[in-house]
């Protein structure tokens, strides 16, 4: 059993609850929301920026301000964490001061009424507003350039001068008012703002906008689908014919919660929710309506065929479910034609995160990348601060892809790492390897963990290193096969897992080896 520090289980549920929690399973007033989503983007600007300057001098520059991020996330001090971020990617491009002028550009923020639209009837509305407040007052020809893209093409742009705060725009985008190309319909669009002082651009903020056509008679369509099959699972028979279910009421299986799960996301941003991440509605939405067909006709739809990332309901016993974010990599359809295997990577989040964390942060979903490129299945189990029930994940798992049981690995930060020591300490033979960054504590003693081949990263700056030594002491008392342990020099623990990824790549294609 884990023992975690009180201050770590704090700490990190304020970080990763505020950065990436909110996918509408719990209610959070609206400027909670717009602040989530904006302390998410800005990580996301910061890891790829990371990604992009490996100079270790510029990276150690960054550690003393995300430090003082996780303070202010600690302190509810969400604008000044937002700073911070902010000068942590300032502090990766150079040593020197940034220009006033790009200081104050990049501490606003664009928030959107919604994010999907109707094509053919929607505006794109919403504002401008300082995030954090820049000490710089508004500089003179200061203005916002708005353009929605998709691929090569592009609409008309917006230019707003900036003249006093907040800055409203009610955009009617469309290139022809009377005839929206194909090309802005049923996509999911990129809405690029730049800030421009005098004439020069000093800051782009960038977020998706989902365009689709006639919104509001699809997405009812599916919504009253949905309520008729629920109404006729209903014990009461009387209430169930009045109902007058439009077919018979499919079995409640993985495919039919996902339906659910992802119609009630795609009517939350109809409404104008602001979650943490931004989600492709226009495909989401495409795929519902495939899924409705196909469960209407008593086909299955998930599986090793349909490549890519997903937001699927497992169907556990006792009527349960898990919601989960899936990774099907490129050899999928390959795999199941050669009659193989995929080996599972389990990738668990910090307290207070979602199922979103390991994709699109955490290194701008670096395991994501890692786990594409070696032809590996991803799962990333939402949680709260109970372990997910694993077992019974990789069992309904198993039933919709062609796992390897033999080769299943896990991989958690923070407290996801206490997580997965916790699930290989209770079923060690389920797991052929595990990845434990910023986290660790006292594990109870199990010779079978001797087998299962552990890494442990661990930033010296992090306030998880303590934790981190005391797994690795536990461990090396079991006399272990296999124990790799490595402390990042000038690491947190907000970057831990971008810069071990690389260590983290090389463990596991070695502990996954179909050969070992």
């Amino acid at each position: 059993m884990i023992v975690y520090r009180h201050r770590m289980i704090l700490i990190y549920s304020l970080v990763a609850g505020w950065l990436l929690w909110g996918t509408g399973w719990i209610g959070t007033p609206a400027y909670a929301q717009i602040e989530r989503y904006e302390l998410g983007r800005r990580l996301r600007v910061f890891e790829k920026a990371w990604d992009q300057i490996p100079d270790p001098e510029a990276r150690q520059r960054t550690t003393a301000l995300l430090d003082r991020a996780v303070q202010s996330f600690f302190g509810f001090r969400l604008p000044e964490a937002g700073k911070m971020m902010d000068e942590a990617w300032f502090a990766l491009q150079s040593a020197e001061a940034p220009d006033p002028k790009d200081r104050w550009a990049r501490s606003l923020r664009i928030r959107l009424e919604r994010r999907l639209l109707d094509a053919a009837n929607d505006r794109i509305a919403g504002d401008l507003a300082p995030f954090h407040s820049p000490k710089e007052p508004i500089p003179a020809q200061a203005r916002l350039r708005l353009t929605l893209k998709v691929g090569g093409h592009q609409a008309e742009t917006l230019v707003e001068p900036i003249a006093s705060w907040p800055v409203v725009f009610d955009w009617d985008w469309r290139p022809n008012p009377t005839l929206v190309p194909d090309v802005f319909t049923n996509v999911d669009a990129s809405l690029i703002g730049v800030v421009e002082i005098e004439g020069r651009a000093r800051a782009t903020i960038e977020q998706t906008v989902s365009l689709v056509s006639d919104l509001d008679s699809r997405l009812t369509r599916l919504d009253s689908l949905l309520t008729s099959w629920e109404a006729a699972d209903d014990s009461d028979q009387e209430a169930a014919s009045q109902s007058k279910p439009e077919a018979a009421s499919p079995p409640r299986t993985t495919d039919r919660l996902s339906l659910r799960l992802n119609v009630d996301l795609l009517k939350g941003l109809k409404r104008g929710n602001t979650y943490e991440t931004d989600y492709p509605a226009a495909r989401l939405l495409a795929e519902a309506e495939a899924l409705a067909q196909a469960l209407q006709e008593g086909r299955s739809f998930h599986g090793p065929d349909r490549v890519g990332q997903a937001w699927l309901n497992l169907a556990l016993p006792r009527k349960r479910s898990w919601v989960v974010r899936v990774q099907v990599p490129e050899n999928g359809p390959e795999v199941r034609e050669k009659g193989q295997t995929l080996p599972l990577v389990l990738a668990l989040h910090g307290a207070g995160g979602t199922e979103n964390l390991f994709f699109d942060g955490y290194g701008d979903g670096a395991l994501a990348k890692v786990c594409a490129r070696r032809g590996w299945l991803m799962v990333a189990p939402r949680s709260g601060f109970g372990i997910a029930p694993l077992p019974e994940l990789i069992d309904e798992l198993a039933r919709i892809y062609p796992i390897d049981r033999q080769r299943i690995a896990l991989v958690g930060h923070s407290m996801g790492a206490g997580q997965a020591v916790t699930a290989v300490s209770a079923r060690p033979e389920l797991y052929r390897a595990v990845v434990a960054l910023g986290g660790g504590g006292r594990v109870t003693p199990r010779q079978e963990l001797a087998h299962v081949p552990f890494l442990i990263g661990v930033g010296d700056r992090d306030f998880a290193l303590r934790g981190a030594r005391q797994l690795r002491d536990a461990l090396q008392q079991l006399n272990p096969e296999r124990l790799e342990y490595e402390e990042f020099p000038h690491i947190e623990h907000l970057a831990i897992v971008q810069a071990a990824m690389d260590r983290v790549d090389r463990f596991l294609q070695s502990a996954l080896d179909r050969d070992r």
